[in-house]
């Protein structure tokens, strides 16, 4: 079985604590919903994957998602609206009111170029919208270039005359660890089943384990003080001067 079979197959399980990033997604839909303007303007979604930015876009907004050709069609078997690279855009200049980019920048060879493209296709006063892991192991390998603290963040938007109007660090000490904790008990499992290793033995115990240090992250992350050093992700919401 592949990862992606084993990804499609526990997806209904993402809002419960059976799943191994609950964490990660139990407030990102709320999140986004809240983030995204209420407009007319064309909403790009560079990056898109299956489309699920979609459902939380406004009914009379216009969206577009767009994903480079190899990633859509060979490893998410997905089909986007329009198939691009995030480093050269197909659109006119300023013809764009509100860009998602969420997940995305770490996996491009020239994030610079990217977001020198974004400022180009986006309207005066236009907002982008960025989420990036932090704390997270290596995926989509082997395109996974870079990671970001706040303050690189800060630098590479204020490069390209992005004004920042929220940065969020998501997850402290409890929750950070259960993620990775997690994260490294699924892969164990995916691993020992792909090689029908003598240790899939004990790893059949491994589903019993998540919701366990799920649960465990999450009553952490209510004791321990939000302290931010260590977060698992950060999204930050920037304007086109």
């Amino acid at each position: 079985m592949k990862i992606k079979d084993i990804k499609k197959l526990i997806r209904p399980l993402r809002h419960t604590p059976l799943h191994p990033q609950w964490l990660i997604n139990r407030n990102g839909e709320a999140t986004l919903t809240r983030l995204l303007p209420d407009t007319d303007d064309l909403v790009l979604d560079i990056g898109c994957a299956d489309k699920a930015a979609s459902q939380y876009v406004r009914d009379k907004a216009n969206y577009i998602g767009l994903d480079y050709n190899d990633t859509a069609s060979e490893w998410y078997e997905t089909v986007p609206d329009v198939y691009a690279d995030a480093q050269a855009l197909p659109f006119a200049e300023e013809s764009v009111g509100t860009v998602l980019l969420l997940d995305v920048l770490e996996h491009l060879p020239d994030p610079e170029l990217c977001m020198a493209e974004i400022c180009r296709v986006l309207k005066p006063q236009g907002k982008i919208i960025i989420q990036v892991p932090f704390l997270y192991p290596l995926h989509d390998m082997p395109l996974d270039f870079q990671r970001w603290t706040r303050y690189g963040l800060e630098r590479l938007l204020s490069k390209h005359r992005l004004t920042i109007t929220e940065l969020h660090e998501d997850g402290n000490i409890g929750e950070s660890w259960a993620i990775l904790t997690n994260l490294a008990l699924s892969k164990t499992l995916v691993w020992c089943i792909g090689n029908k290793h003598p240790l899939l033995v004990l790893a059949v115990f491994i589903p019993f384990l998540i919701p366990v240090v799920n649960l465990a992250g999450y009553l952490a992350a209510r004791i321990f003080p939000d302290i931010s050093y260590i977060p698992y992700r950060y999204r930050v919401v920037s304007v086109k001067d």
